[in-house]
């Protein structure tokens, strides 16, 4: 086997080139990668998370990774002789080939790029999505991925699908820790003189109970979700919301339960343990 191609492609200035254009461009990717995750994390850390400039920053990202990386590509193919012109006119025709094998994947593209400069929704807004209440987590060029508050699972929904999806600014949700003892009837009554009042006093165009969310060591958690009439104006409408909850249950003489622990002793009788912990 006559590896004297192979000697003269190591020991020449060729190899030493693609090195060199490979680090670079390697060199060029860690800075630019760490100045935007550093900043993506630093705007994640606070309310300012929400702003659309974390949005930004995440397709920015995403685009300069690519076109490194196809300069990378041309580089390395213009080194080692390549007739790098003639290379682009044949992958023009072929690129039309693969444009209809793809054109899924473009449209979800193009439709993220839209998402972000229409500013259609970002990263923390809340979208009505297949009838569900869902919060936007995190947003690519391809897809949009959600949490359902609903049914508290994670959707990955591709962008050329999410003009199905209505935006539904303003929304928040409060959480109402209930006693077991209460009956759910009871307690679905005074939730909703609670929604009434929200609605007569605290801001709100709308306020729904969802349903129960979770059953607790010591309560059963009730959930309820609004939308503030003025979206700026959320953090103090949600607050002056849990005063509304606080007061309505003090009214109707419903104490919000706390963890307890009962500790019981060897010469406890049984059926003190069995009903002894809470």
């Amino acid at each position: 086997m006559d590896l004297t191609a192979v000697k003269t492609f190591f020991t020449g200035g060729a190899f030493l080139k693609i090195v060199v254009a490979v680090a670079v461009i390697l060199l060029i990717w860690i800075i630019i990668d760490r100045v935007l995750t550093g900043t993506v994390k630093h705007l994640e850390s606070d309310e300012s998370g929400r702003t659309r400039l974390t949005t930004y920053l995440r397709s920015i990202r995403t685009l300069i990774k690519y076109v490194l990386l196809v300069i990378l590509v041309v580089l390395v193919l213009q080194i080692c002789g390549v007739n790098v012109t003639s290379l682009v006119a044949g992958i023009g025709i072929a690129s039309v080939v693969v444009g209809f094998a793809i054109q899924d994947a473009l449209k979800d593209i193009i439709m993220g790029l839209n998402i972000v400069v229409d500013h259609y929704y970002r990263v923390g807004d809340h979208l009505i999505y297949n009838g569900h209440l869902c919060r936007v987590t995190e947003l690519s060029l391809k897809t949009t991925r959600m949490y359902d508050l609903v049914t508290h699972h994670e959707l990955v929904v591709r962008n050329s699908l999410i003009n199905e999806a209505e935006l539904n600014d303003g929304f928040f949700l409060i959480d109402i820790p209930l006693p077991y003892e209460e009956s759910f009837e009871d307690m679905r009554r005074v939730i909703e003189v609670i929604l009434e009042r929200m609605r007569e006093g605290c801001g709100v165009s709308d306020a729904q109970f969802l349903d129960i969310s979770e059953f607790g060591a010591s309560a059963i958690t009730y959930k309820i979700c609004g939308t503030a009439e003025n979206a700026s104006e959320t953090p103090g409408v949600r607050r002056r919301c849990m005063s509304v909850i606080k007061q309505t249950l003090d009214e109707y003489g419903i104490r919000i339960p706390y963890t307890q622990l009962v500790l019981h002793g060897p010469d406890a009788q049984p059926e003190d343990r069995a009903g002894g912990a809470s």
